[in-house]
């Protein structure tokens, strides 16, 4: 029988192995993304495939970013755009933009959707919002969704679609990622087993 956490049980679990083991989040959230490209290496093993990973400026965008990064150097062409709807970042974030400026990858920032380009990757990575999310999309971050959405594009979300809430009830009516595969980090969360998820989450 698989045991399933709460995101409230999931982020103690993090902070009781930062607290009691000598690691940093930072070099936790390096952990969780190598075991993140192990299993996207495995299900898009075309390194052909030009892969566009969104990040927020939360944990969830610095886990988009650690993966960008060990994508390219897996030998991926991989393109970062960071949706820069807030002045606030995360130090884990800032951390791993710092080094994957360090490896010389170019990133793209925009602040409105109307800064974005043409997009041409035939993936998309989904690391905009996190399991914190409690509230419905709006602004920005609903605009952007809608639009990745209207692409018709293989999405590979990170950890949790942007926008779905991991507990709680479960509305069609709210806007989505809709992934072909979400790679979970731990456990699935709890609303991922319930059928009404279905619309979102294909695979995970």
């Amino acid at each position: 029988m698989l045991n399933l956490l709460t995101s409230d049980q999931i982020r103690a679990a993090d902070t009781y192995t930062i607290s009691h083991k000598p690691i940093q989040s930072i070099d936790l959230m390096e952990r969780a993304s190598l075991a993140f490209v192990e299993v996207f290496i495995k299900n898009y093993p075309d390194k052909t495939r030009s892969v566009a990973v969104y990040c927020g400026t939360g944990n969830n965008g610095g886990d988009g970013l650690a993966i960008a990064r060990l994508l390219y150097r897996s030998g991926y062409k991989v393109d970062v755009k960071i949706a820069r709807f807030s002045g606030k970042s995360t130090n884990d974030f800032d951390g791993n933009l710092a080094r994957l400026m360090s490896q010389g990858i170019m990133f793209d920032e925009f602040k409105k959707i109307t800064d974005l380009k043409e997009e041409k990757a035939s993936i998309i990575i989904d690391a905009l919002l996190g399991s914190g999310l409690n509230k419905p999309l709006n602004d920005g971050w609903l605009t952007l969704v809608e639009w990745l959405n209207s692409l018709g594009r293989t999405i590979v979300a990170v950890d949790i679609p942007t926008g779905f809430r991991s507990e709680g009830p479960i509305s069609k009516h709210d806007v989505t990622i809709k992934s072909d595969l979400t790679i979970c980090f731990q456990r699935p969360k709890i609303n991922f087993l319930l059928p009404e998820s279905a619309f979102c989450i294909k695979r995970f």
